[in-house]
């Protein structure tokens, strides 16, 4: 990250016209005014459940089967797989 932010406070230093000697110094303000992420705030879990659904959707497109409810074998409406593109069963609503 910082070194993205230095990239970009040079090209503003180069258009702008700002002294080069306040690089350092307007890195460090953008550094400490970006919140903090921390990793108990991320559900890991739910990201790779969400990620298997993915897999899983584009396994069933790949199969051609994407557009059937798994438990009813009845095709799954549009508007249904519009909202929501896991879907995998009309019963999982």
């Amino acid at each position: 990250m910082g070194e993205k932010l230095v990239h970009w406070t040079c090209i503003n230093t180069i258009c702008l016209g700002e002294p080069s000697t306040n690089l350092r110094a307007m890195e460090n303000e953008f550094a400490s005014s970006a919140p903090e992420i921390s990793l108990d705030a991320v559900d890991l879990d739910t990201i790779e459940q969400d990620l298997a659904d993915v897999e899983t959707a584009l396994a069933r497109l790949e199969a051609g089967t994407y557009w059937t409810c798994e438990t009813t074998g009845q095709e799954l409406p549009s508007d249904l797989l519009a909202a929501q593109p896991t879907t995998r069963s009309i019963t999982s609503l």
